[in-house]
C-alpha cells in the first residue's frame, strides 16, 4: 500500500510502493491494492492501480496522465491559443500575453523551465478536434465552459476537463456601424430603422447558440472563425459583429489587419 506520508523524493516514494513499476509485492501485501469500499464498517480490499504515483519517472503509469507524460517525454509544453492582442501575441523578443503566461505558468510547474512552452495557433473552428487529436496539450484562450463541452463535445467525440475557477469574465457585446449597433443593442429587428440588421457571428461559439435565441435567422450571419468578423463587416455582409469585448475593441481590429 501506497503511504501518503513517505510518498515523497526523500522516502523514494514510500520505498518504491506507490509506482507499479518499482512496486514489490510481499506476502502481507500487493502492490496496486487499496480499500474499495466499506460495508457495515468492513472494508473490502480490490486492485485500485496507482493513483498516487507521483515519481517523474513513473507518471506514464498514472491513470488519465497521457497528456502529462508526454510534456515531460517531450520537455516543453504545447499550448493553444487564438492570437490575440494582450492575450497572446508575436513579438521581436518572442511570445507575450495574458495567456502565454499561464501557459509558462504551466511549464515552470511541471518542468520547472517556463520557457519550455511553444504556442500553437488555433481557431475557433478547429480548437476542440484539435485538441483532442493531439496538436497541443492544453487549450489556453477565450473559451466558455459549458457542461456539453465537459461531458461530450460533439465534433471532437470526446469531453475535456476544465480549471475549477475561470479566469476570464466577460459577456456578449456588439460592434459596428450606428444604428444597427443600437438595434442589436435592444433586440429590435423589425423596426424601420433596424429591419436591415444582419448580425455576424462565429459559428463554433456560445454567442451563436445565444444570438439564435435571439434573433430570427434572417438576422444572423455564420462565419468560420471570429477573427474573420471584422473582414465580412468591412465587405458588406453583414452591419454587426458579436463576440466578446476583447474581439470588438478598436485596437484589437486594427491589430489584425482593418482599419
Amino acid at each position: 500500500l501506497c503511504d501518503f506520508f513517505f510518498n515523497t523524493p526523500e522516502f523514494t516514494h514510500d520505498g518504491g510502493d506507490c509506482c507499479e513499476d518499482t512496486c514489490i509485492s510481499s506476502a502481507e501485501h500487493s502492490c496496486g491494492q487499496g480499500i474499495i469500499g466499506s460495508t457495515g464498517g468492513v472494508d473490502a480490499f480490490g486492485f485500485v492501480g496507482f493513483p498516487q504515483c507521483n515519481d517523474p519517472k513513473f507518471t506514464s503509469k498514472i491513470s488519465g496522465s497521457k497528456t502529462l507524460f508526454d510534456i515531460i517525454d517531450r520537455g516543453y509544453v504545447k499550448c493553444g491559443t487564438i492570437i490575440l492582442l494582450g492575450f497572446a501575441k508575436q513579438t521581436e523578443s518572442g511570445n507575450s500575453g495574458f495567456e502565454v503566461d499561464f501557459c509558462k505558468a504551466i511549464a515552470g510547474a511541471v518542468l520547472e523551465d517556463a520557457d519550455a512552452i511553444e504556442i500553437v495557433e488555433i481557431t475557433g473552428a478547429t480548437r476542440f478536434t484539435d485538441l483532442a487529436g493531439g496538436a497541443f496539450d492544453v487549450l489556453i484562450s477565450l473559451t466558455t465552459h459549458t457542461a456539453e463541452r465537459d461531458i461530450y463535445q460533439s465534433d471532437a467525440k470526446t469531453g475535456f476537463s476544465f480549471v475549477a475557477s475561470p479566469y476570464f469574465f466577460d459577456g456578449l457585446h456588439f460592434a459596428g456601424i450606428p444604428p444597427f449597433v443600437g438595434c442589436a443593442d435592444t433586440l429590435d429587428y423589425t423596426s424601420t430603422e433596424c429591419v436591415d440588421l444582419k448580425i455576424c457571428v462565429g459559428e463554433f461559439t456560445t454567442w451563436y447558440i445565444i444570438i439564435q435565441s435571439l434573433f430570427p435567422d434572417s438576422v444572423i450571419v455564420t462565419v468560420p472563425n471570429i477573427e474573420d468578423e471584422p473582414r465580412f463587416l468591412e465587405g458588406g455582409v453583414c452591419n454587426v459583429i458579436a463576440g466578446e469585448s476583447v474581439h470588438l475593441m478598436l485596437e484589437t481590429v486594427r491589430s489584425l489587419g482593418f482599419t
